[in-house]
């Protein structure tokens, strides 16, 4: 059993639309489960997760979506290029502070990945652990070529058009600074390896081998500098909570349990 709380989580007077599931378990408090979105995402997208996550492990769960992506307020002008480390390193410490967490489990997909291995690579004691799932670290041609087909899909107005349009209340901006962030000659050379040298958690890295966005070296760039458990799906692609929704939650319960286990 759990409770819904809409918080009122704002930066700079700009309003972050967020949702906290609290468990209604009278055991030992556990560490929150913080859910972190993809480029093209929003909270909404984790669909039934938070809840059974939430009713599975009797632990909060909280998600919220970033400045320009499902009913958030709209960007700021100066996230960009940089935008991810401005969404680790500035905008989540405040919404972890709102929302009053304190040494969350960060669960990131994609760019949400990427949040989640800044974050606790800059503050590397104020995290629990990590789930990792189809992270950047670096930049590669794959991911480029995955985010042309994706602009030229949008483009075209089809169902990538209208799925988007739906979710977002400015779609249009979002697909414009995701995709000339990436794209962006001078961008070619971002790279977070070096700094996470610095994570000290329990962290894992899924990833699929068919992902159109990113390939193994991604893995292998993160286990070459952190010691993480690591698990490739064969077959799957950029979004493994979808293509294998049932492996994934018995990856995450199992490692969030073992990580719990070794706190206590």
């Amino acid at each position: 059993m759990y409770s819904t709380e809409k918080l009122h989580i704002s930066i700079n007077g700009r309003h972050i639309d967020s949702e906290l599931l609290r468990s209604k378990s009278t055991g030992e408090p556990r560490p929150t489960i913080v859910l972190l979105h993809q480029g093209l995402g929003d909270r909404k997208q984790w669909g039934e997760l938070p809840q059974l996550l939430c009713e599975r492990l009797k632990v909060d769960v909280f998600t919220y979506s970033r400045f320009g992506h499902g009913q958030s307020a709209p960007f700021f002008k100066e996230e960009k290029p940089s935008y991810l480390e401005v969404e680790a390193l500035q905008y989540l410490p405040q919404i972890l502070t709102q929302a009053e967490i304190v040494d969350p489990f960060l669960v990131g997909h994609s760019d949400g990945a990427t949040i989640a291995l800044l974050y606790g690579s800059h503050f590397p004691k104020a995290v629990t652990g990590a789930f990792v799932v189809s992270p950047h670290v670096f930049v590669e041609e794959l991911t480029c070529s995955g985010i042309k087909a994706a602009v030229a899909s949008y483009e075209a107005q089809k169902g990538f058009y209208r799925a988007l349009n739906e979710l977002h209340k400015e779609a249009d901006k979002l697909m414009s600074r995701w995709s000339d962030t990436w794209l962006a000659p001078e961008f070619s050379s971002w790279t977070i390896e070096e700094e996470l040298r610095s994570w000290q958690k329990p962290l894992m890295v899924v990833q699929g081998d068919k992902d159109e966005y990113g390939s193994l070296s991604q893995v292998t760039a993160i286990t070459q500098r952190v010691e993480a458990a690591t698990k490739i799906l064969t077959g799957c692609g950029h979004l493994p909570f979808s293509e294998r929704a049932e492996d994934m939650f018995s990856l995450l319960v199992d490692f969030y349990g073992a990580v719990v286990e070794l706190n206590t």
